[in-house]
């Protein structure tokens, strides 16, 4: 995570190298090498950018590339892209955020003392005027079917986390990320699509 107000993500080890971006305060990164004051982050097409170690703290958090490279590009790359027409993508997301700080409660449908995942979800949406069911197995089922490969921010994920059939949800954010409402962050949170378990987990995309 940044840890700094911002900082720079170069194409080599060097601050005077060409830059990818310009990463945000609590912006989460796949760390994926340590080379002397420099941690190799994932980029959003498969490359290694680098950061200052001092930029950023860890979270322990790991991730386990177990599956194909490709496949996991795939599934994160195309986030970020132009919004669909006719539905406020960026709202949505920006919307999902201002519940941090949200804790879980299983069961729970009140932001000010604790929702579930799919609570957080439906809140989020009908502040857009889409009704969703209150289950994240029944949410499953509503929306257009949305391919892995073709995430835009504002879809809503759904996973099978625990159990043979969907119990989890949460909405992309763009870039290979996700809002979630979970018990196991203890609240409103943002997670990763290439870590090996919501990658596993993940059953469908719906688009509203």
């Amino acid at each position: 995570m940044v840890q700094v107000s911002a900082a720079p993500i170069y194409q080599a080890r060097s601050t005077s190298a060409p830059r990818f971006t310009v990463v945000k305060g609590d912006t989460p990164l796949a760390i994926t090498r340590e080379e002397g004051n420099w941690y190799g982050v994932l980029m959003v097409n498969g490359d290694t950018g680098w950061i200052l170690r001092q930029a950023v703290k860890l979270t322990g958090y790991d991730l386990v590339a177990e599956k194909p490279a490709a496949r996991r590009g795939s599934l994160t790359a195309r986030g970020g892209q132009a919004p669909r027409p006719g539905f406020v993508s960026d709202g949505v997301v920006r919307a999902a955020l201002q519940y941090s700080g949200t804790r879980y409660v299983f069961g729970g449908n009140d932001p000010d003392s604790g929702m579930d995942c799919s609570a957080f979800v439906r809140m989020v949406f009908g502040q857009y005027g889409v009704n969703l069911p209150r289950t994240a197995r029944e949410q499953a089922q509503i929306g257009a079917s949305v391919p892995f490969d073709q995430l835009q921010p504002g879809d809503r994920l759904y996973f099978s986390c625990k159990n043979s059939y969907v119990d989890h949800c949460g909405i992309y954010a763009g870039n290979g990320y996700f809002v979630h409402c979970s018990s196991s962050r203890n609240g409103v949170a943002v997670d990763s699509l290439a870590s090996d378990f919501y990658w596993r987990s993940l059953v469908t995309a719906r688009r509203s």
